[in-house]
């Protein structure tokens, strides 16, 4: 799968390899990234979609529509990502990738909240230190 040098930041445990002007990027196939956003699918009982599945602003905004029940303006809120930008910068870059990266954003997310609610960040902010 080629590859924009941009792109290639957000596919971790990458091989690389060089291809005249463009870059060749083979992902595992059942590889720890795989395995993770399988996990992450499977507690949020959400589906990926399949393998092969282009990405597209449409597929994107349908997939957090049908799968995690938000809008597009509350993933954009959440992740600070436009869709549309990004579906146009990495035209290489699956459906499922997204996907699995928007499940790892999520739960990132989620155990900050968590952890700030655990701790009481907020209550911890009030004090003022002389």
């Amino acid at each position: 799968m080629a590859v924009d040098e941009k792109c290639l930041l957000l596919v971790p445990r990458a091989t690389v390899t060089t291809v005249t002007n463009t870059r060749e990027v083979s992902l595992p196939d059942g590889g720890e990234q795989t395995a993770l956003w399988d996990y992450l699918a499977r507690q949020r009982k959400v589906r990926l979609p399949r393998a092969d599945a282009r990405l597209s602003s449409g597929g994107m905004t349908r997939w957090l529509r049908t799968q995690l029940h938000i809008s597009v303006t509350q993933w954009q809120n959440l992740s600070q990502e436009k869709i549309r930008e990004f579906a146009r910068e990495n035209p290489h870059f699956t459906l499922k990738a997204w996907a699995g990266c928007a499940l790892e954003q999520l739960a990132v997310i989620e155990a900050d909240k968590s952890l700030n609610e655990i701790l009481g960040w907020r209550a911890m902010a009030k004090v003022v230190f002389p």
